[in-house]
């Protein structure tokens, strides 16, 4: 009896495999697709933006003043505390309601902080933003580098910086491949350990005031 269970068990783990193979290949499959059809020439076709700039992002995005920050009336915050890159790509319509001029998005941490590879985050992050491309072709796209965390100094968050590295690598070089803008201000947030420098932030993760000075200065000259 109990090497039937084990076998049913292991024929479910095998299906369930499968599955998620299937499903990462048939996704793949559409992102290639995508990026063979879609012309970003489509940018001069009269669709017209709500003339505002969007922040997307997760909770460090949804807890700041962007209006004060950035000085401009503007500015609309879409950041959603917890969110991650898959979130975002089954939330296009919520984080994207109507045609935006501009979008600043920083994505990834979350994905990281609950130990997912950098590798499945990029993905995602890439079938949002061609989601969004897709449905306004004219918004400007501006990618924040995921911001490094410290969990030497704060205990609260253990995240791996080496995979944050990686995502932003991988997002740099997608925005060099689609002519997206990349703001990578990673390096700047760092200590001389490599972890997000312990003034910036209040518990390892997000950002005070001090921090998110810091970071508007690295988006002002993009508005």
């Amino acid at each position: 009896m109990q090497h039937k269970v084990i076998t049913i068990l292991a024929l479910i783990l095998v299906i369930e495999s499968g599955c998620f193979i299937w499903y990462r290949n048939n996704q793949n499959k559409v992102i290639n697709e995508m990026r063979e059809t879609i012309h970003f020439s489509s940018e001069s076709q009269e669709t017209t933006t709500n003339g505002e700039i969007y922040m997307i992002g997760n909770s460090i995005t949804s807890r700041a003043n962007w209006a004060e920050l950035l000085d401009s009336d503007k500015i609309v915050n879409h950041g959603i505390s917890g969110i991650t890159t898959m979130d975002a790509v089954m939330m296009v319509d919520e984080l994207v309601p109507e045609r935006p001029d501009m979008v600043f998005v920083m994505l990834g941490v979350n994905d990281i902080k609950v130990k997912a590879p950098w590798e499945i985050a990029y993905r995602n992050y890439v079938d949002f933003l061609f989601s969004l491309k897709r449905y306004s072709p004219r918004t400007k796209i501006n990618i924040i580098s995921t911001l490094p965390s410290n969990h030497l100094e704060f205990e609260k968050y253990e995240i791996d910086n080496s995979e944050i590295k990686e995502l932003n690598n991988a997002l740099e070089e997608m925005c060099i491949k689609y002519r997206w803008n990349f703001i990578n201000c990673y390096e700047d947030f760092l200590n001389e350990e490599g972890n997000l420098m312990k003034n910036y932030t209040g518990d390892g993760l997000h950002l005070n005031h001090e921090g998110y000075q810091k970071l508007a200065k690295w988006i002002k000259p993009h508005l």
